[in-house]
């Protein structure tokens, strides 16, 4: 696998990961929980919850 591909299967990886976070908000999980349950960073994990919060 090429770096190129390589880069856009984690991207894509990630992206989905943190289309998880608003249900896991919803059942009750923390932000912090969320990132270890998901190895993210709690910024990440934070700014995606807020993402999600105004759309």
């Amino acid at each position: 696998m090429e770096e190129g591909e390589l880069k856009g299967k984690l991207e894509g990886e990630l992206k989905g990961m943190l289309k998880t976070v608003p249900l896991m908000l919803r059942l009750g999980a923390t932000v912090e929980q969320i990132a270890k349950d998901l190895d993210l960073n709690v910024e990440d994990v934070r700014k995606a919850a807020q993402e999600n919060s105004t759309n």
